[in-house]
């Protein structure tokens, strides 16, 4: 999620899920397209935006480098899929 703020009003901060994000373009407002089919009009820029998103993606990345260093890490797990239910495991 990243935090953005609505154009116009009283601009107030809202997080929006950056999976929903299909389109972000300047018209000269910044108006993001959601998957979805909504449409928000924001204060920050197109590249504001962009650099949200690949922080929030960065930091998302991190998170799973570093949680997967420490299962790996820790003694009497499994190295491969035999500890996971059929169904889980990968094709």
């Amino acid at each position: 999620m990243i935090t953005l703020h609505r154009l116009g009003g009283d601009g107030h901060a809202f997080a929006l899920n950056c999976d929903l994000i299909l389109t972000v373009e300047a018209t000269p407002d910044t108006v993001i397209q959601l998957v979805t089919g909504g449409r928000m009009v924001v204060r920050e820029s197109v590249g504001e935006v962009i650099e949200k998103v690949a922080a929030w993606r960065g930091t998302i990345a991190h998170r799973g480098l570093h949680a997967s260093q420490l299962t790996t890490a820790l003694p009497g797990l499994p190295d491969d899929d035999s500890g996971m239910p059929p169904q889980l495991r990968p094709i």
